[in-house]
């Protein structure tokens, strides 16, 4: 029991921090690319981190609209220690996506997945969805 409850103390927690848009320069064309940061909050070092944020953006949210709607942009495996962040850059959007975004009645939608595993190969794998 007491083993079991430290293993639970032990394990990585990732989480997303933050993200923001970025200037895209050197390209000829106005854009942003989005920076996610995610955060290993816990105890340990994850394996095989996969990371994926996706977006959506329209003049307004139709019925029906599913997460599935935007192509996905996994990144990884990666490794992150304990307490530790990471930056990941990962689509990057034109101006005029983010413009129409901003304008009545625009919207922009973003989600993201972190799949990842624990050191300790006999415990499961870990979802943290945002």
């Amino acid at each position: 029991m007491i083993g079991e409850a430290l293993a639970d103390v032990q394990r990585p927690f990732v989480a997303f921090k933050d993200g923001q848009f970025l200037p895209v320069t050197g390209t000829g064309q106005p854009g942003w690319q989005f920076v996610a940061v995610w955060e290993n909050g816990g105890n340990s070092s994850t394996i095989d981190l996969q990371a994926q944020v996706s977006v959506w953006t329209g003049p307004g949210l139709q019925a029906g609209f599913t997460k599935s709607d935007a192509s996905p942009n996994p990144s990884g495996p990666l490794m992150l220690g304990p307490h530790t962040i990471v930056t990941i850059p990962d689509f990057a959007l034109p101006a005029d996506a983010l413009r129409g975004a901003k304008q009545s009645p625009g919207f922009i939608a973003i989600w993201g997945v972190a799949r990842y595993r624990e050191v300790r190969g006999d415990r499961p794998s870990h979802t943290m969805r945002f």
